[in-house]
């Protein structure tokens, strides 16, 4: 399984804590071994999920400086929020933009669901594909005008990332003038392209035998353009 040990992730992982909570805080631990971090965030029906992180220096001082005020913009986002200003797309309309074909193979799942607490709504969809030892997963996720996108993709947007070796790369970008992050591991072929559109919709993009361009390339056939 392809590790996903990007600064991105724990990002992600503490912001999605705090909307899952509707705005309690999260209850997080943090590990060190020297070589990275380990994180484990439990929610309040006592679910947890652990995520390592491999870390240099550059990436801590990047993370000390964002991560407080990444808190802060989901505190003042949850204080703030007006539920009648937040309208999510229903999973049906973000089903519709995932194609039945990418990369020249079939999706062999489809599927989709909204969910809320507190006044917030999440509705997100996902699709797989599959050929041979070929496999692409892409999921949509709309967070409304509040939710993930100010609790704490805010903090990660800031920061620039970019690492190359023989090995493959990972670094923040932008597509089409939008944020993203994309990771390639040229050992495995496994690969993953996060792309931030609208400040609003997160579309994750996982791949496991593929080349380094191919996400981009899938990226392309969904149909992003049609969000609201």
């Amino acid at each position: 399984m392809y590790r996903k040990n990007s600064l991105l992730l724990l990002f992600t992982i503490l912001s999605f804590a705090l909307f899952s909570c509707g705005g309690n805080e999260p209850k997080e631990e943090v590990e060190s071994d020297g070589d990275g971090i380990k994180v484990t965030v439990e929610d309040e029906n006592g679910e947890t999920q652990t995520v390592n992180i491999d870390l240099d220096q550059n990436d801590i001082d990047q993370l000390q400086n964002g991560l407080a005020d990444a808190l802060q913009d989901a505190s003042n986002a949850l204080r703030n929020a007006d539920t009648e200003d937040v309208e999510i797309m229903g999973f049906r309309e973000l089903k519709a933009i995932l194609p039945e074909r990418l990369l020249g193979m079939d999706r062999t799942s489809h599927k989709g669901e909204k969910s809320g607490a507190m006044g917030f709504s999440i509705s997100q969809a996902e699709a797989e594909y599959e050929e041979d030892d070929k496999s692409l997963s892409v999921q949509v996720v709309d967070a409304g005008k509040l939710g993930m996108m100010k609790a704490g993709m805010a903090a990660w947007a800031t920061l620039e990332i970019d690492k190359e070796s023989d090995d493959g790369f990972e670094r923040t970008t932008t597509i089409d003038g939008h944020k993203a992050f994309e990771k390639y591991d040229s050992r495995s072929g496994d690969s993953e392209l996060i792309f931030l559109y609208k400040d609003r919709y997160i579309i994750t993009l996982n791949g496991n035998g593929l080349d380094d361009d191919d996400l981009r390339k899938a990226l392309r056939r969904v149909d992003y353009e049609d969000l609201n």
